[in-house]
């Protein structure tokens, strides 16, 4: 049996439809599960690996000895952690702070990240779930005191 020209066309374009739609099927369904975690099943989490830093932004940032500290913020999973690019080698802790009740993350829960070495490498702490107001801190002992800079209610 020969198909005409006309009747492959045909089935070209129901074939071509056919994948179209299962891909939007597919992409849908995993932006809708993009995110492992939520509410406060995120604090203390990696935002990278839970998916809660797909869609993210910087909400405030600040200075500290030279260095760039960041507030990232998720839309999607409505959290909060610090970021931070040291301007040289020294040893820095970072973590975010939920306003509403003073929880707080960097290395898991209660636990500032700290790191050195990492002249101009960004670093990022745990998150917390904080649909309200957070802040993003940073200190070194070298440096002395710290910085946060916190969201206004």
């Amino acid at each position: 049996m020969r198909i005409s020209f006309m009747s492959r066309r045909r089935w070209v374009g129901v074939a071509g439809a056919l994948m179209m739609a299962i891909g939007s099927m597919a992409a849908v369904a995993s932006t809708a599960s993009a995110a492992s975690c939520s509410g406060n099943g995120c604090n203390g989490t990696d935002p990278i690996a839970t998916g809660c830093s797909s869609g993210a932004t910087t909400v405030l940032n600040g200075h500290y000895a030279g260095g760039l500290l960041e507030l990232r913020w998720s839309p999607t999973c409505q959290t909060n952690w610090t970021r931070f690019t040291p301007a040289d080698n020294d040893t820095y802790s970072i973590w975010v702070t939920r306003l509403s009740d003073g929880e707080w993350a960097g290395d898991g829960l209660e636990h500032a990240y700290t790191f050195s070495g990492a002249n101009g490498v960004s670093h990022y702490g745990d998150q917390v779930y904080s649909p309200g107001p957070a802040s993003a801190c940073v200190q070194s002992p070298q440096h002395g005191g710290q910085v946060c800079i916190k969201q206004s209610s």
